[in-house]
């Protein structure tokens, strides 16, 4: 039985986005795996997200579209804010 899907988001460089998602966003870090890095997590609370180093990929992925789930949207857009 499905309980749960995690999104990977394709990216020229995991480093940089798991530190965009963790400095600006407030994601904590959750793994790195390779030297260099070509897959990563990143976690907020129960909500979990994966990167994976696809430049070709990530070039043709302007426009994506995601939706997140959130219970109170004005307090975490006064998070980011």
């Amino acid at each position: 039985m499905l309980i749960t899907s995690e999104s990977i988001f394709a990216v020229a460089d995991v480093v940089r986005a798991v530190r965009f998602y963790v400095d600006v966003l407030g994601f904590e870090r959750e793994w790195l795996y390779g030297d260099p890095p070509v897959h990563a997590g990143v976690a907020m609370d129960k909500f979990q997200l994966m990167f994976s180093r696809n430049p070709k990929l990530a070039e043709r992925c302007a426009g994506h579209q995601h939706f997140f789930r959130v219970d109170d949207v004005k307090a975490l857009y006064e998070k980011h804010r």
